[in-house]
């Protein structure tokens, strides 16, 4: 699914007992398409981790493994 074209995008990273452990923002291209490339302070645990994308009309979710 894309974002609107051009719009500012919020993402942000929950580890699975809810904890925001990552917040950026980024701009989607032209398309509605952005590239993110997540940098942590400190290195993640292993385990299941839900992202979320929050754009100025949509919202967008998926989960991130880390083995």
């Amino acid at each position: 699914m894309q974002l609107k074209a051009k719009d500012d995008v919020k993402v942000q990273v929950y580890d699975m007992l809810g904890k925001l452990v990552y917040s950026t923002y980024v701009q989607t291209d032209e398309y509605g398409f952005a590239e993110i490339k997540l940098h942590f302070e400190t290195e993640l645990k292993v385990g299941i981790y839900q992202v979320m994308g929050y754009g100025s009309v949509q919202k967008l979710s998926c989960k991130m493994v880390l083995k």
